[in-house]
């Protein structure tokens, strides 16, 4: 498995980071002729074998662990600041960010400017802990959470200054993401903003592997560029800039990925159960995975991550 860890990330994980993790976890000495990637791994999931598919909590330590907490992925620490700068938040207005995660990315907005939040989330553990996360913060005021079903999306009409999205609506299934843009334009005011990152297909005849995508996504539903800024001109908001950020985003996928060795050291001080050891040992592996298919798939120009900026006339 690990060992087609090539790609990319070569230079940060080596195509035995499988053996070598478990051997640096035993607190034994590496010798990549004594065991192989596979037998680590059929040791791992057996280990394993009742760990949920999302990865429960070695997934959200893992992933902290790499982009920061409160972050489950590289971006909502990085260039998202950049992208939010577009929306000029210097004084007290609302804005809506859909798929906030354990809301590390909106608690970074609320503590450096004076609007308000609403934050959208499907995932129930994940929208408590968010919330645990900005009470301990002291910003719980400034930040409303609320559940979302994108088969039923419910944001107040004419109500929030932006409309924020970052690489989350490539994971909604194709039949219900025409409707949460519709939904996600009538909540804005008038001459309100539109703030989109997301995947994108590179060209219209992509075959995308399944390891890219979470879980619960359909490869299949992935759109290209042009087809985005099409739905959303078919809904009367028009495009006043787009972005090519798939550099930017490799970059903090590799930033984060050098520090592995330093996430897993302070993971294992935390753990001696050797239920626990196994789950961070195959959450860490599986993130490994999941995170070369996306470089490999970023760096062939296969998928590409735009950002797109729009404006309600109406």
């Amino acid at each position: 498995m690990l060992q087609k860890l090539k790609f990319q990330l070569e230079s940060v994980l080596p195509p035995d980071f499988s053996a070598r993790l478990h051997a640096w976890w035993e607190g034994v000495e590496y010798t990549p002729a004594e065991v192989s990637d596979q037998d680590l791994i059929a040791d791992d999931e057996e280990a394993a074998s009742s760990f949920d598919e999302e990865l429960g909590d070695a997934f959200v330590r893992v992933s902290q662990g790499l982009w920061g907490e409160g972050n489950l992925a590289p971006s909502d620490a990085g260039f998202h600041g950049e992208l939010i700068q577009r929306l000029c938040l210097d004084e007290e207005v609302g804005i809506a960010v859909l798929g906030i995660g354990l809301g590390g990315g909106v608690r970074s907005i609320a503590s450096e400017t004076e609007v308000w939040i609403e934050g959208y989330e499907s995932d129930p553990d994940y929208l408590e802990a968010a919330e645990e996360q900005n009470t301990m913060a002291g910003l719980a005021k400034k930040i409303t959470l609320n559940s979302f079903s994108s088969s039923d999306p419910e944001f107040p009409e004419g109500k929030f200054q932006s409309f924020v999205s970052f690489e989350y609506l490539y994971a909604v299934p194709e039949t219900d993401r025409k409707g949460v843009l519709a939904s996600a334009i009538k909540s804005l005011r008038q001459g309100g903003n539109l703030l989109i990152s997301d995947f994108v297909l590179g060209a219209d005849d992509v075959s995308v592997s399944e390891k890219f995508f979470p879980p619960s996504a359909d490869p299949s539903s992935l759109w290209t560029k042009q087809t985005y800024i099409e739905e959303i001109q078919g809904l009367g908001v028009g495009i006043r800039s787009q972005d090519d950020l798939t550099e930017q985003y490799l970059d903090e996928v590799t930033k984060g990925w050098a520090n592995w060795q330093k996430v897993a050291a302070s993971l294992k001080a935390m753990y001696t159960d050797e239920r626990d050891v196994a789950e961070i040992n195959h959450a860490l592996k599986t993130l490994a995975e999941l995170w070369a298919a996306r470089v490999e798939a970023l760096k062939s120009g296969d998928i590409r991550l735009v950002g797109l900026f729009a404006k309600s006339e109406t």
